[in-house]
């Protein structure tokens, strides 16, 4: 069958320098246009970083449309595209992903983008070209909002087509990357992708941009699907670890036993890590130690487990639904099974006290006492429309951009995204922001020493971290020289092992 057209989506790199995962929604938006009858094509500033831009040049001009995709932290490089895309081609350019969804009306307010998708675009993608192809689709059917701004619907995964990670150009350079997180630990050679099995959580955390878009229903694919498709990329892709990328996968727990006896009925031997919620942990609820036997003989190896604070007043403020006793127990049980409990906290809340941040150093200090406990602590970070983040706009503690364009510059970038940034307008910020980084020094968060290569290298990161467990346990974070020779080492690390990236 003739191709309907050609298609061009665009990854920008991040600036934190993270570089380490594609993006997943490329894939799936990608996969259901080509499901379609589109060409598609996937321009990688990450996997490109020296060709990229004359990859646009070459491919754009003939392009039925071109999708850019962006984060915050993306926004400089996706912006940096665009400008290039209205000098070289007449193809509409389409901004999608996270921050278009949060900030729609700010995004298609600038003249480098024709059209915004917020919310889950893998069908209004396949819509708009489908119109600029001259297909059955009118422009009325695309429900524009002054004429450049389509709101997605939320999507039922089960109709999604299989995503097809080999749209991306040379898959193998993510399938070989680093992870950060501790699961590099069970393997000799890591080789993994990301995967998503369902979209949507109930919960009402007022920090999470999961209010923004009022993703609240639990979306699965079906079991037997997730079995399939996990089975099949494993099988495909020579795959030791699949990195489960699901808001809260585990809230249907009835369907992860099915796919867990699935992986095990498959017979394919892979390791696999989710997200879960400490109270689902509460003895009889739903995570009980039956469950965790059957799922770490199918492959599991880690949860992440957002405690976020040793304080129950702040946990209350946060709205997570959770008792700091239920973190403690959640624990101890994934512990008890030889699982990796990759726990996340946040210092320097609205409202947040010095008690209540030695209340977090003091839980995170007892949950060390478990062999397979690590956690990252990161700066309270205000992302774009959560309810949280509109009650200190409020509330004038902090610019934020008012235009695309202004999001191009990394100190606006930094205040809403950057996990160790001290933030002078949150309470207490110099021991939220020690506290922050101390402890997720010890926990070898964002650089571990696995991705250390060089004797002198692992040296250096061995006595940084060993003199913040130190601090840690005496909960002495003054003097903080340390802190800035780290965040030298910490920069040329990333320098180095991203050089080609400095085009």
């Amino acid at each position: 069958m003739a191709s309907k057209g050609k298609v061009v989506l665009f990854h920008p790199r991040n600036l934190l320098k993270y570089n380490n995962y594609p993006s997943l929604g490329l894939i799936v938006v990608g996969s259901a246009l080509e499901a379609n009858g589109f060409d598609v094509r996937i321009i990688s500033q990450v996997t490109h970083p020296l060709e990229w831009e004359e990859q646009l040049r070459r491919e754009a001009p003939e392009a039925l449309l071109v999708g850019i995709t962006a984060m915050t932290t993306e926004i400089p490089g996706a912006v940096r595209a665009a400008r290039i895309l209205k000098q070289i081609s007449k193809a509409p350019i389409v901004f999608g992903g996270w921050h278009p969804t949060l900030l729609p009306e700010q995004t298609a307010a600038s003249d480098l983008v024709d059209y915004v998708i917020a919310g889950e675009g893998d069908f209004a993608m396949v819509q708009l070209a489908e119109y600029l192809s001259g297909g059955p689709v009118s422009k009325a059917d695309l429900q524009l909002v002054n004429e450049k701004l389509i709101f997605a619907p939320k999507m039922d995964c089960d109709l999604l087509p299989n995503p097809n990670y080999d749209l991306w150009p040379n898959i193998e350079t993510f399938v070989t990357g680093y992870l950060t997180d501790r699961v590099s630990d069970f393997h000799k050679t890591m080789r993994w992708l990301p995967y998503e099995s369902s979209r949507g959580c109930p919960q009402q955390c007022t920090f999470c941009e999961i209010q923004s878009t009022e993703n609240w229903k639990f979306r699965p694919k079906s079991s037997r699907r997730v079995v399939e498709e996990l089975v099949g990329m494993v099988n495909k892709y020579q795959l030791t670890h699949v990195k489960i990328v699901d808001d809260n996968m585990p809230v249907a727990v009835k369907r992860m036993e099915e796919i867990a006896e699935g992986i095990i009925a498959s017979g394919v031997k892979f390791t696999y890590d989710v997200e879960v919620r400490a109270n689902y942990f509460r003895e009889n609820r739903l995570i009980t130690h039956q469950v965790l036997e059957r799922l770490k003989e199918s492959g599991l190896r880690q949860c992440t487990l957002g405690l976020e604070s040793g304080s129950q007043r702040v946990l209350d403020l946060m709205k997570k639904g959770l008792k700091v006793e239920d973190s403690e127990q959640a624990v101890r049980m994934i512990d008890a099974h030889g699982i990796i409990a990759r726990c996340s906290f946040i210092t320097g809340y609205l409202g947040e006290t010095k008690d209540d941040l030695m209340q977090t150093a003091q839980l995170i200090n007892r949950l060390r006492r478990y062999k397979h406990f690590t956690c990252g602590v990161q700066s309270f970070r205000p992302y774009p429309r959560t309810p949280i983040t509109e009650q200190l706009r409020a509330n004038n503690l902090f610019y934020e951009p008012q235009s695309l364009e202004e999001w191009t510059n990394p100190e606006n970038v930094a205040m809403f995204t950057y996990a160790e940034l001290d933030r002078r307008w949150q309470p207490n910020w110099q021991l939220a922001g020690a506290v922050s980084f101390y402890n997720s020094i010890e926990s070898g968060i964002r650089l571990g020493k696995h991705m250390l290569k060089n004797p002198v290298h692992r040296l250096l990161y061995e006595s940084f971290a060993s003199l913040a467990k130190i601090r840690n346990r005496l909960y002495f974070y003054g003097y903080q020289v340390d802190r800035a020779l780290y965040h030298r080492f910490h920069q040329y690390f990333f320098n180095k092992f991203e050089l080609e990236y400095t085009d």
